[in-house]
């Protein structure tokens, strides 16, 4: 997300288990957007271009 004064923040929180017969997870250019917004499934493009 960004914030008023347009720094991006990327928020991390809860985490997750993995083992090692975790299975593989590939994403692929198409999948961009949900790759990186899970909850929006959204690729903003301002996330990609605007550096802090």
């Amino acid at each position: 997300f960004f914030d008023p004064s347009g720094n991006r923040n990327e928020v991390f929180a809860g985490g997750y288990l993995t083992f090692p017969d975790f299975p593989t997870i590939t994403w692929t250019s198409d999948q961009l957007g949900k790759a990186i917004f899970y909850i929006g499934r959204e690729l903003n493009d301002r996330f990609t271009s605007v550096v802090t």
